[in-house]
């Protein structure tokens, strides 16, 4: 990973189950993802997955939600403002 994307990601997470949650959907960004899918694979609680992903949802590192499983999907570009 170069230094550029390693700066952006430490300015935008603040915990280790967002850590978690952005590996998780960096894995496959082509997929969508929700928190029950997240809570399954990685262990998690449903409500920490669903947190994470809202509160890494707000600087854009994940892709708009679609219905009705509230799935995402790993966005993290360089363009993501925390």
């Amino acid at each position: 990973m170069d230094p550029e994307t390693q700066r952006a990601i430490a300015a935008c997470v603040r915990s280790i189950e967002e850590l978690e949650v952005l590996l998780f959907l960096a894995r496959d960004r082509r997929r969508y993802c929700s928190a029950d899918t997240i809570s399954a694979d990685t262990g998690l609680a449903v409500r920490s997955a669903a947190a994470a992903l809202e509160l890494l949802g707000a600087p854009n590192l994940l892709r708009d939600p679609i219905a009705p499983a509230a799935r995402t999907r790993c966005l993290a570009t360089q363009s993501a403002s925390c």
